[in-house]
């Protein structure tokens, strides 16, 4: 980065008040010293004027027990005045310092102190030196004259931002304030939702807050249009930076735009601050701390014309890459919350289903108290008096819709529709006057609407908007009043564009239905609007306010909309039963069954999985089978259905959305439990549709299903135990201590725990593998307990089944199976201490429990059961550790400070110090320090400065190089302290880093990690230093190794390279390293989007292809795609692959487009089925409408003969996609 030190010096000297010169000093020096954090600044007033004070700033600081003065004096005087301003015997600064120094020493209050002196010039030397020389004896003096002050500003982030609300000069780099203050323009920007007074609290806070802290990576909130999504991710991003987090909104065309996480947060960042560098997303997200992750909010995903492909990069940016960590790999520290339909959830395609649903929350419409809380504080705004029973009536009426709720206005008959119409009218009736009434607005209103559907549009840009209403000035008039009014219709503005924007998204789907509906009693809607896919939800909406007639012709052109309206609870009998009778001509037609058909039967049974009613089961069962279908009949209450649903879904999966269905049924079907336990009886079911019966009851756990379960057990002629038997019995029958649990152990007990396989083969433990890979996962979900009790009762006079139920139990939360859990891993301990070994188990409990690794945290309760058990004394110290252990993954602040208490405990004292470190806990590293030194294996604690950075131990990293230098025995060696201080330099990357680097580089230029590190740290003088030592060296290409690992490139908990600067300082040496690591720093260049650098000297050193790297040329990309080809034709699978083979050509700073032509080029050319196959599954995974002209240009027999999959791809762009 280019210096700006001499323009940055020069608007110092010009700073003409002493007022605004304090200001800037003090937040500089709290800034740039962490040790001058908690300066108080008392040279000024509450109003910033200069008051009377023999100081500027002061502060007391406890340091290893002594209490430390530090003085602060601020001046702009000029360079020769500084002398007199300094030195005067009477009234310079360091005369008053030392006078409050001396009279401090003298009532014992501190024994040293430091005198801070700043100014916006530079002193000469002399003055310096004599400076230093009267502060005499125990006054350190900092200095802090332009030159220092400038360069922090010019380098530092944090200095860059205050020299751009100073001097107005623009940050490059990003400073953690910088990224709070744009986190709050992007919120305000993107979620203005609703007025702080017309907000109630709701339950759905609570959850969202859990889910967003427990949780990392990516998080889908799952919900309908309308009920609330966006307000509480507001309310939660307000609270986020309220506790000092980062909260950044994102919008969900960068998303689009970009091909990791850390470019997404760029391009968000720099859309408020463009001159930010290309790294700064890396920055961003290097802020998040464990206790403080960063949150990333998309906005908005549903009106994507791709919103699956956007679900699908963000379940991928969450793959935790390698861990910097021994032993796991934690999470990343940020947590995105994406808000989406659960029409656009991607849960109709199985693969992307269970990657989605593992980490979501469903929200639902409001719980019926805060329905009534929420229309009682609506009514009082209003001016409406009701009493409790009217709000609850209305309520039930508005079906506890907060939208709905939100947009009411009709306080004595209110519907569904007739509250977003009500809305409408109340706010037509507003902007209205003299000029424009009332009517002049709604016919504009629907004027542009009706032409939006003719067009096929939904978010037209303006100038399209004054090109249609160009002939009718009021209409275009009246269209300016509602857009200026924001209560309908507003504009987004772009960079390059300003489209129409609405209120929420039901009320635009209300005007289009209206829309539609008057195109239709007008005959103006044309066949071709009748028939496209993606109007199929609008027609389905004006099919219940047209004559029944208009159900035949939807049948005809468009029989999906049919399925549409069936989710409309309102609809009349006669309607609904013509519909229905459509719908099942239309399933036994020949263009139902037709290949070509696949894409539009899967359209219409996603729709029918979201109805209820009588009528959904028969409906649903003539269709192909497919997750919708079995998500319509289980929703119905359809028992078989439920166990083909949990067949797939094994008992330690976490399926919110199975767990979601279940929950309808045995709400909705009061015969859900007894046609199960009928199914289980008497059923003919197969042994996998058994296993999955047996999966369901284990889910439901109701004791009414026992005899069901006995009756079937004793029938079975071969008693073959499973997981299943074990779930259902172990979940159903100990609340009644039915036998069967019992008689089931006892048979699990008798299972070998060593089979030989043969030679070359692990032997298998049929004992653990029935159990312990699946069992202990569900029981975490579904702690009922007395089936604890009965798990904990069998593992203490069972030995056979101890191993496996301890790790059962290991991973509940209930006080009594971690109390098992403590004495099961302290016995562990006695016995390893003994014998020299690990205690895995132990370390298996720190995985479990830590929210890095599984995203789990303990209850309050349990965690104080545990508190209690490492707290007293009189408990073994195997057992006190276990319980630390467990207890210390989320510690809070208070808990962190409060462990400086157990320095004393011999027993956990180092346990203590670590956790503290581990946090950050900048008041440990005194104690930190002794154990560096005094410890045996004291060296092993450097490791534990990851978390704190070493500003607070600069001395010790010296006092470390300056012992190995007298040390013979390591002379010439890499140690394992060199590793870690080679990577704290390179994440430190400050001024200390690369001085410490060019100091002691006689001694550190034969060492491969500092010379890597070096090269990390990328300024002139370390750069220069390693070439030097790498043209010495006889084998330079040893100094290289590993460099990828070394530099933190993909390792979670490293920032790894965050500039271009970092490559080019390895430009000369590319060419020395082994293939992978190439391909690291390839992909690096890539995440940067460095893409012609990347061309220029990474692209000719990729010769290989297997690992799915691609070259810019286009004979590379060909080449690729007949891999793909050939991977289709040896496996004989569906396109799996092809979104893989897209998302890393993205990665490669590939755009879209261009990708999709690529393909559509290469198929013309080779002209074969596959080749066709492979681009309609491109184009169905990221194409829309306009790329579909791709399919043009192939041969005419080759369409011919792929007819069927050429009319799928074309239906499934139009259904997603009007562009």
């Amino acid at each position: 980065m280019p210096s700006l030190l001499t323009q940055t010096r020069e608007q110092l000297s010009k700073l003409a008040s002493p007022d605004e010169f304090e200001a800037l000093a003090t937040a500089v020096l709290r800034a740039a010293v962490p040790t001058y954090a908690s300066l108080l600044h008392v040279g000024t007033n509450a109003h910033g004027r200069a008051v009377r004070s023999p100081v500027d700033g002061i502060d007391i600081r406890i340091h290893r027990g002594d209490r430390h003065l530090l003085l602060v004096q601020h001046t702009i005087t000029a360079r020769k005045g500084l002398r007199q301003k300094w030195l005067n015997d009477q009234s310079g600064d360091v005369t008053k310092a030392k006078a409050i120094f001396e009279k401090e020493v003298a009532r014992k209050a501190i024994h040293n102190a430091t005198l801070v002196l700043t100014c916006t010039t530079d002193p000469d030397e002399v003055l310096i030196r004599d400076v230093h020389a009267a502060a005499g004896d125990g006054l350190k003096i900092d200095l802090w004259s332009a030159s220092r002050i400038a360069d922090f500003l010019d380098r530092a982030p944090e200095g860059q931002w205050l020299r751009e609300q100073q001097f107005g000069t623009e940050s490059v780099r990003l400073s953690a304030s910088q990224a709070r203050a744009i986190s709050t323009q992007s919120l305000n920007d993107y979620l203005p939702l609703v007025a702080r007074n017309d907000m109630v609290p709701r339950v759905l806070d609570a959850a969202l807050a859990e889910f967003a802290w427990t949780g990392r990576g990516a998080g889908f909130v799952i919900g309908e249009s309308g009920i609330g999504k966006s307000t509480a991710l507001r309310r939660l991003a307000d609270d986020w930076l309220a506790r000092g987090g980062i909260a950044l909104v994102l919008a969900h065309e960068l998303i689009e735009q970009a091909s990791t996480i850390e470019q997404a947060v760029a391009l968000g960042l720099r859309h408020w601050a463009p001159a930010l560098d290309s790294g700064c997303g890396y920055g961003a997200l290097a802020f998040a701390t464990h206790e403080q992750p960063v949150l990333l909010i998309v906005e908005d995903v549903n009106r994507s014309t791709n919103p699956r492909r956007i679900i699908e990069r963000l379940v991928g940016w969450s793959v935790t890459t390698k861990s910097a960590a021994e032993g796991g790999t934690p999470a990343r520290q940020w947590r995105l919350l994406c808000p989406v339909w659960r029409g656009n959830a991607g849960l109709a395609d199985p693969q992307l289903r269970d990657r989605v649903i593992s980490n979501s929350l469903i929200v639902e419409r409001f719980e019926r108290s805060e329905a009534i809380e929420a229309i009682g504080e609506r009514a009082r705004s209003a001016g409406v008096k009701l009493t409790d029973l009217q709000r609850s009536d209305l309520a039930i009426a508005l079906g506890d819709d907060p939208l709905l709720i939100g947009l009411n206005n009709d306080w004595s008959a209110p519907s569904p529709q007739g509250a977003i119409q009500s809305y409408l009218t109340a706010n037509i009736d507003e902007a209205a006057d003299d000029k424009l009434l009332a009517s002049d607005l709604r016919y504009a209103l629907d004027k542009l609407v009706d032409q939006l559907v003719e067009s096929r549009t939904i978010f037209p840009e303006w100038h399209e908007i004054r090109s249609w209403l160009s002939g009718d000035s009021d209409a275009l008039a009246a269209i300016r009043r509602l857009i200026d009014q924001g209560r309908i219709l507003h504009l987004r503005v772009g960079l390059s564009d300003e489209r129409l924007m609405y209120r929420h998204d039901r009320v635009r789907d209300h005007l289009l239905v209206q829309a539609m509906v008057r195109l239709i009693r007008s005959d103006r809607i044309t066949p071709e609007l009748w028939a496209d896919p993606f109007y199929a939800e609008l027609i389905g909406g004006a099919l219940s306010a047209l004559p029944i007639t208009a159900i035949d012709k939807a049948a005809t052109l468009n029989p999906v909309a049919l399925f549409a309206v069936l989710q409309d609870s309102g609809l009349d009998e006669a309607h609904r039963d013509r519909i229905i009778e459509a719908a099942k001509e239309w399933i036994q037609s020949p263009g139902f069954k037709a290949g070509a058909a696949d894409q539009q039967r899967h359209h219409a049974m996603r729709y029918l999985a979201r109805c209820d009613g009588a009528f959904v089961a028969d409906l649903a069962k003539r269709f192909p089978f497919s997750f919708p279908q079995l998500e319509a009949l289980v929703r119905n209450g359809e028992a078989r259905s439920g166990a083909k649903l949990c067949a797939r879904s094994e008992p330690g999966f976490n399926d919110p959305w199975r767990d979601r269905m279940i929950a309808h049924a045995l709400s909705r079907h009061a015969n859900f439990v007894p046609d199960l336990a009928e199914l289980i009886c008497n059923g003919d079911l197969p042994p996998d549709l058994l296993e999955g019966a047996l999966n369901l009851a284990g889910e439901i756990g109701d004791p009414a299903l026992c005899e069901a379960l006995a009756a079937r057990w004793e029938c079975s002629d071969e008693k073959s135990l499973s997981t299943g038997w074990l779930w259902a019995a172990l979940r159903c029958c100990p609340p009644i201590e039915h036998p069967l649990a019992e008689t089931l152990c006892n048979l699990w007990a008798e299972l070998p725990n060593k089979v030989k396989r043969g030679k070359d083969k692990v032997d298998s433990n049929p004992r653990w593998d029935i159990a312990g890979h699946s069992l202990p996962w569900a029981f975490s979900r579904k702690p009922e307990p007395s089936a604890i009790a009965f798990l904990i009762g069998r593992a203490k006079r069972d030995q056979r089944l101890a191993r496996v139920l301890g790790s059962i139990l290991s991973k509940v939360d209930s006080s009594d199976a971690l109390l098992h859990t403590v004495k099961l891993a302290a016995k562990i301990s006695r016995r390893t201490e003994k014998s020299g070994g690990i205690n895995l188990f132990a370390h298996s409990l720190e995985r479990i429990w830590s929210p890095e690794m599984h995203g789990r945290t303990l209850s309050t309760h349990s965690r104080s059961t545990v508190e209690r058990i490492w707290r007293s004394r009189r408990i073994n110290r195997f057992e006190r550790k276990a319980a630390f252990l467990i207890w210390c993954q989320t510690p809070t602040r208070n808990e962190v400070t409060s462990l400086a208490a157990l320095e004393a405990d011999p027993v956990l004292a180092d346990a203590a110090l670590r956790t503290r470190l581990e946090n950050g806990d900048q008041s440990a590293i005194p104690l930190l320090k002794q154990r560096i030194w005094n410890a045996e294996h004291g060296n092993y604690w450097w490791y534990n400065a990851r978390q704190i950075s070493l500003v607070s131990l600069h001395e010790d990293v010296q006092r470390y190089l300056d012992e190995q230098r007298g040390n013979p025995q390591v002379t010439g060696k890499v140690t394992d302290t060199d590793h870690i201080l080679a990577e704290l330099l390179m994440e430190a990357r400050d001024e200390f880093s690369a001085q410490f680097i060019v100091a002691n580089w006689e001694q550190l230029e034969k060492n491969p990690l500092f010379v890597q590190a070096a090269l990390y740290l990328a300024t002139p003088e370390t750069v220069a230093l390693a070439r030097s030592a790498m043209t010495s060296s006889e084998e330079p290409e040893k100094m290289l190794k590993h460099i990828g690992m070394h530099w933190g490139v993909q390792t979670t908990g490293r920032q790894g390279v965050t500039d271009l600067a970092q490559l080019r300082a390895l430009e000369p040496y590319y060419a020395l390293m082994d293939e992978h690591n190439i391909r690291r720093f390839f992909e690096v260049a890539n995440e940067l989007g460095a893409l012609s650098w990347r061309e220029k000297h990474l692209d000719p050193l990729i010769t290989k292809s297997e690992c799915g790297y691609c070259t810019s040329d286009k004979q590379s990309l060909f080449a690729s795609l007949d891999n793909e080809a050939t991977h289709f034709l040896k496996s004989e699978q569906s396109w799996w692959r092809v979104d893989h083979w897209f998302e890393q050509r993205e990665k490669e700073l590939r755009q879209r487009r261009e990708l999709l032509s690529i393909i559509g080029e290469w198929a013309c050319m080779r002209a074969s089925e596959p080749a066709v196959v492979l681009l309609c599954e491109a184009l169905l995974y990221f194409g829309e409408r306009t790329d579909l002209a791709l399919l043009d240009p192939l041969p005419t027999t080759l369409r011919a003969s792929c007819s069927d999959r050429i009319a799928n791809c074309i239906y499934g762009v139009q259904q997603r996609s009007l562009l």
